[in-house]
């Protein structure tokens, strides 16, 4: 087997050093679908340096015009789409001895997108695939010798390297291996690919989902939604709105590198099934705190397009705070701009409940000590979004033990 780059210069060896003098060399070539195994006549020499080739092979040659002397038969063409097949170097001396080299030539196509250079930023597509297709796999790897996570598409071997600059330039090759596993022998094709730093890659069409506003208790786990695509790489952006910080990047995820970045701030974890962030489905789980409620942006990125999916999170958590003569029950949330109503209520809704905001992200209900039957039992703090949405955290009080001891716990 030999594989060729298409169209660069390929050299089918036929060597025999023992055949010299008057011989005949005999090129014929057979295409592998063929059913009727029919071999195409592509060069003809004889020992009376008579030459013969059809008409639509003029591009091929013989490697060395003396073969006679040298024992060299090789032939010597650029090849083309289509000339993939099975080549037969058939040589005679005299008509005494007549020997035969059968050549499977395959042809290998390596594509970049954009084309080379292309600008910073880019998402840079690596594309190969060899004909026939069946007779073994492609690989690539990067710069340094690191395998790259390679997809079969099709007939295609595709692998893409996102967000390319100048760090990501150098020599990528592309690596044919025969499917006879018996052979260890490997095609190797070099392909460079250095940045245009002088242009950047632009992603205008943005495709925006409905935003989501919703609310979630503080620790418990929430599911955070990106768009419903299978994309290159996945940014999360997030912005504190109640204390009116800019946005920022908070985590980046890129699968074709398996690689992730985690910024301060709240904490993500790549969700698993239904999704896959190693095949491009994103979502995000997080046990947000109170302070980790905001505006987030989950922007996923796929070839030059970018689809972004939008949440205002509010989160609500309900604490309590002992003071020398009552206990506060703080609720606290944030996001506010989303609330529209956040307070306390008594499982005794014929009692009285003293209840107060100081300030805006904080509801407190006084409840007087020490506790008895008519104030033990469920408090619940409601919080309630402009969209309609409820949560609720619910704290239940209990009478004093023999010992003083006071019990405040949420409820299960």
């Amino acid at each position: 087997m030999f594989v060729v780059e298409l169209g660069k210069p390929a050299t089918l060896a036929c060597i025999d050093r023992e055949m010299t003098g008057a011989v005949t060399v005999n090129w014929r070539k057979m295409k592998i679908a063929d059913p009727k195994r029919q071999k195409k006549l592509l060069h003809l020499a004889s020992e009376k340096n008579e030459f013969s080739r059809s008409p639509s092979m003029d591009s091929m040659q013989l490697a060395d015009p003396n073969f006679q002397e040298s024992g060299v038969f090789s032939l010597v063409f650029i090849p083309k789409i289509g000339d993939e097949g099975l080549y037969f170097c058939l040589f005679k001396q005299q008509e005494k001895k007549e020997r035969e080299k059968v050549i499977l030539l395959a042809i290998l196509t390596a594509t970049i997108f954009p084309a080379a250079p292309p600008p910073k930023d880019s998402i840079v597509h690596l594309v190969a695939s060899v004909s026939p297709n069946f007779i073994g796999r492609i690989t690539w790897t990067g710069p340094s010798g690191t395998p790259l996570r390679s997809e079969v598409k099709g007939k295609e071997t595709l692998t893409k390297v996102p967000r390319f600059n100048a760090e990501d330039g150098g020599t990528y090759v592309c690596v044919f291996h025969p499917k006879d596993n018996s052979s260890r022998a490997t095609f190797s094709f070099d392909v460079a690919v250095e940045v245009d730093a002088a242009a950047e890659a632009s992603y205008t069409n943005v495709t925006q989902g409905h935003q989501i506003s919703t609310a979630s208790i503080a620790g418990v786990p929430f599911s955070l939604s990106c768009p419903p695509i299978q994309g290159d790489y996945v940014q999360v952006y997030w912005q504190n709105m109640d204390k009116k910080q800019e946005i920022k990047q908070l985590y980046q995820y890129d699968r074709w590198r398996d690689s992730q970045e985690q910024k301060k701030g709240p904490v993500l974890k790549r969700a698993g099934p239904p999704y896959n962030a190693q095949t491009g489905s994103f979502s995000f789980l997080m046990k947000p705190l109170v302070e980790d409620g905001g505006l987030y942006i989950c922007m996923v990125y796929f070839n030059n397009k970018r689809y972004s999916q939008s949440t205002k999170l509010s989160v609500l958590k309900g604490i309590p705070s002992p003071k020398s003569t009552s206990l506060h029950l703080c609720c606290y949330y944030s996001a506010w701009s989303q609330v529209q109503q956040v307070g306390w209520t008594y499982q005794n809704r014929h009692h009285a409940l003293q209840r107060f905001s100081p300030r805006i992200g904080l509801a407190i209900a006084n409840i007087s000590l020490p506790i008895s039957a008519n104030t033990a039992g469920n408090y619940t703090c409601t919080l309630r979004l402009k969209n309609g949405q409820e949560i609720w955290a619910v704290y239940t009080i209990t009478l004093p033990t023999k010992g003083g001891r006071q019990s405040f716990r949420p409820a299960l």
